[in-house]
């Protein structure tokens, strides 16, 4: 039997083996802060977490009922060794692979997608 944090790490982490555990599609991203150096670790939700992103057609820029052509996350991630906040922004296609990355106040260290 799992214990509490072991079971708290799955719930937010998933299990070794993606993909079969039953959680939604996520990505595990590392940042590394610019000012101490501290890891920061954030799982991120592809279904919950990006924002729908449209490109209007010229001739009819109030129709808002073409689909998605990609998404967009902005998220601020704060670590426990200083009060800087990095801040994380990611495109990501129609299919939701990401496309590019920016971050401020530190450096993607890693990505790994759990699909």
């Amino acid at each position: 039997m799992a214990t509490f944090l072991e079971r708290l790490q799955e719930i937010f982490w998933g299990e070794e083996s993606a993909g079969g555990n039953g959680m939604a599609p996520a990505l595990r991203v590392k940042v590394e802060c610019d000012q101490c150096g501290e890891m920061i670790c954030t799982r991120i939700e592809k279904v919950y977490e990006l924002q729908e992103q449209f490109e209007l057609p010229e001739d009819e820029e109030n129709n808002h009922s073409s689909p998605a052509s990609g998404y967009l996350l902005a998220k601020e991630l704060l670590g426990t060794e200083c009060p800087h906040l990095i801040c994380l922004t990611m495109h990501f296609a129609a299919d939701k692979e990401l496309t590019e990355h920016s971050v401020e106040g530190g450096k993607l260290v890693e990505v790994q997608d759990s699909d």
